[in-house]
């Protein structure tokens, strides 16, 4: 019995993860959209320079802490 609600509990977890993904980038498309003086080209470079600028934060982070040790 605990191993059937943990499993529907897991499920439940990974449904309400896809809605909220899916609801997240529905609502950045309708943003886009609405929004009429940015492109969605400016739109898709914007999240990609958010990407990257991630990308490049956690690698220096990694960077940092290897040096310290």
């Amino acid at each position: 019995m605990a191993r059937a609600a943990r499993a529907i509990v897991a499920y439940w977890n990974f449904m309400m993860m896809n809605v909220y993904c899916s609801v997240i980038g529905l609502g950045g498309l309708i943003y886009t959209v609405r929004d009429n003086h940015l492109s969605q080209f400016e739109a898709i470079n914007d999240y990609q320079n958010i990407i990257v600028g991630h990308h490049f934060l956690v690698r220096a982070r990694a960077k940092h802490h290897s040096d310290a040790l």
